[in-house]
């Protein structure tokens, strides 16, 4: 085996550079417009719980809900749609039981665009200069996810019952 003196990364690249000023001029553009912004590493992150929240959903359920939805819409690599929302709602009871829906509310950060997961990038699906920067109200968005949910399918895992030690011996 040989082994190399020379250093494993080198200089950051020209599209390294790039990227970073992408992200930079992104966070710069969203704080013009009130919103809280943290760049973390490689993401732009949005703060929840003051200038805005936002509800994050799965693909399907997104899919379903885009088209309707006057607000902006930053959608993952995964497919998760993340709808901004104005702030101060609770999230309704038909989407607090559901595993795969997720609030953000006080305390919690959002990844948008120009962002990279580790799954992959970050997009609008909706930009927020589109919308003109203006977010729905929370309730607006929830009914459109609840609307859709009655429309679809039930799909329960297929989870076997545990039989009661009594009936195992």
């Amino acid at each position: 085996m040989q082994w190399s003196r020379d250093r494993p990364f080198g200089p950051p690249s020209l599209l390294d550079r790039w990227d970073r000023a992408r992200r930079a001029q992104a966070a710069r553009r969203y704080a013009t417009h009130g919103w809280t912004v943290e760049l973390h590493g490689e993401m732009v992150l949005l703060g929840t719980g003051s200038t805005l929240d936002a509800i994050e959903v799965p693909p399907g359920l997104g899919a379903a809900v885009r088209p309707e939805t006057p607000g902006p819409v930053a959608v993952t690599a995964a497919g998760r749609c993340i709808f901004l929302v104005r702030p101060g709602s609770p999230l309704r009871s038909e989407l607090q039981r559901r595993l795969d829906v997720v609030w953000h509310g006080p305390g919690s950060w959002v990844a948008v665009a120009p962002s990279r997961l580790p799954e992959g990038p970050v997009r609008w699906a909706n930009p927020p200069a589109r919308t003109g920067w203006r977010l729905p109200p929370a309730d607006d968005i929830q009914r459109l996810l609840v609307n859709a949910l009655g429309s679809r399918p039930v799909i329960r895992p297929a989870v076997p019952r545990q039989l009661s030690t009594s009936r195992r011996a």
